[in-house]
This record gives structure tokens, C-alpha cells and sequence, in this order.
């Protein structure tokens, strides 16, 4: 299954639900953002299973849904996909 294309990123907080802005998945690789940061990494896919790790970089002041506040930090998502 491809998932290549343009996506928007959304995480629940302890702010509520928070858009983390747009990202392109090409071939493995991640790049996208919003006003305050951009965020780099990549990606894969087996079977119906997706896993991305991912640098956030903030380039204003830095705010954060996971609890500290740091200019750049690494997320890890994993997540099971449906039709």
C-alpha cells in the first residue's frame, strides 16, 4: 500500500487536538511543517503497519503537546493502516 502524497498531522495534548501542520511522504522520506516548525524523517510501511521517525525543529519560540519545551526533538510514530 503507498501512502505517498500530501498529509495533514493532527495529535491530541494536554492543549486538546493540535494541528502540527502539512507533510509530503515521498518514497520513505517525510518533510513538512507549520508557522512554527519544520520536521524531517522518514518513514515505512509493512503490511498494513506504518512507522516514522521524525526531527522536529522549531523556529520560533517552542512549544510542545509532550511536556518540554526544547528547539529540537525526535518523535517516533507508529500506527496500524486501514482502507
Amino acid at each position: 500500500m503507498s501512502i505517498d502524497g500530501i498529509w495533514t498531522g493532527e495529535m491530541y495534548g494536554p492543549y486538546g487536538w493540535e494541528n502540527s501542520g502539512a507533510y509530503v511522504l515521498e518514497h520513505g522520506r517525510i518533510l513538512g511543517g507549520n508557522n512554527r516548525h519544520y520536521s524531517i524523517g522518514r518513514y515505512r510501511v509493512s503490511d498494513d503497519i506504518y512507522t516514522a521517525e521524525i526531527l522536529v525543529h522549531y523556529y520560533g519560540p517552542p512549544r510542545t503537546i509532550f511536556g518540554e519545551a526544547l528547539e529540537e526533538f525526535e518523535i517516533k510514530v507508529t500506527g496500524r493502516l486501514k482502507e
